[in-house]
């Protein structure tokens, strides 16, 4: 579009990306658990301490949606103050890296790197596609939606390839539809909820606080999250 939209859009982008350290984080601890459970054929234990991580990558995600406002005037002038309107579905496509990461373990344990590649062609093909298609119509913003609409097939994508592999090489599916469908739903329904609410400092920070509530009533759930995080750090 022009060099002010790409300063904007970049700014935006980077912020966002500051939480894909939770990700690294959560990924390394995770990795020699989930392959050595998958060594061991008992998938089953991976679903209970997976949902758990997800929740966590929400949770700090929304934290980063929730406050985007302050943010973006910290790190950068008034002129950048549209990049707060990106934030959100950037910071969501964080949440689906993570998810397609927990999928591809299993493309990765029995090296189906075939699989890998044709999900990375797919969600590429289609990030340019949309990018060409609705910026010239909709303006740069829009590319933080195409963003979450190509991470969101990435994740899709690799999730059908796991439940492939999983019924070829296992017999069973390591995770739960239904619940996986909860969490992600609740994460995009809160998100663009904040999002909502940029248009007015009341209504956003009265948001913040019901969920504050709500997430203070679910203290001990949380808490159980963190220990089994820090017990699957013990070597097993």
């Amino acid at each position: 579009v022009n060099t002010k939209s790409a300063g904007i859009y970049s700014l935006a982008y980077s912020l966002s990306q500051i939480m894909i350290l939770f990700n690294v984080a959560l990924s390394q601890t995770l990795s020699p658990w989930i392959y050595q459970k998958i060594k061991d054929r008992r998938v089953a234990d991976i679903a209970g301490v997976a949902y758990g991580a997800l929740v966590l990558i929400a949770v700090v995600n929304l934290l980063l949606i929730a406050f985007a406002p302050e943010i973006v005037s910290i790190f950068a002038p008034r002129a950048y103050a549209k990049a707060t309107w990106i934030v959100p579905p950037i910071a969501m496509s964080v949440f689906f890296i993570f998810a397609f990461d927990l999928f591809a373990k299993f493309e990765f344990y029995y090296e189906r790197t075939s699989l890998i590649m044709i999900a990375s062609v797919i969600g590429a093909v289609l990030n340019v596609a949309l990018n060409y298609w609705l910026i010239p119509i909709l303006g740069y913003e829009v590319a933080g939606y195409t963003t979450l609409i190509c991470y969101v097939m990435y994740a899709v994508v690799h999730y059908w390839f796991m439940n492939r592999i999983c019924r070829e090489k296992l017999g069973t599916l390591p995770y739960d539809r239904k619940i996986l469908g909860l969490i992600t739903l609740t994460f995009l329904a809160v998100g663009f909820l904040f999002l909502g609410g940029y248009h007015s400092v009341i209504l956003r920070y009265l948001l913040i606080l019901i969920t504050a509530v709500v997430g203070f009533s679910k203290r001990d759930y949380l808490m159980t999250i963190v220990n089994q995080m820090l017990r699957v750090r013990k070597p097993i």
